[in-house]
């Protein structure tokens, strides 16, 4: 095993700043599995959360209104004929499911279907 030439006061001092881990590896200059075999190595507490920065801001959920709003300003950009093209209800349905009958061994199409 070879000896590790980590500052211990310095390990002690920067374990309770808000340094995330791979800061805190930098300024010890060891890598994240061996920060963790130092935790162990001096029975340190579980780190509190550093600073985060969020990956995104937070926004709040827009309301019905906003949402109507936006639909209406995407589907006027739609070309001519797409609003039809995307329309599912009744008697609409362009395609059936294909019959099939079993013989004991695998499924087959019928011969309705296969013309």
């Amino acid at each position: 095993m070879t000896k590790l030439n980590v500052n211990t006061l310095e390990l002690f001092r920067l374990w309770n700043s808000e340094l995330r881990n791979d800061e805190l590896c930098v300024k010890l200059g060891v890598p994240v599995g061996t920060l963790w075999m130092l935790r162990k190595r001096f029975k340190l507490p579980k780190r509190r959360e550093g600073s985060r920065v969020p990956t995104r801001p937070e926004t709040a959920a827009p309301s019905p209104d906003e949402i109507a709003e936006m639909t209406a300003q995407i589907r006027a950009a739609w070309p001519a004929g797409e609003a039809e093209r995307r329309w599912v209800g009744p008697g609409r349905h362009e395609w059936t499911p294909p019959a099939f009958a079993f013989d004991g061994r695998c499924c087959a199409f019928t011969e309705a279907y296969q013309s």
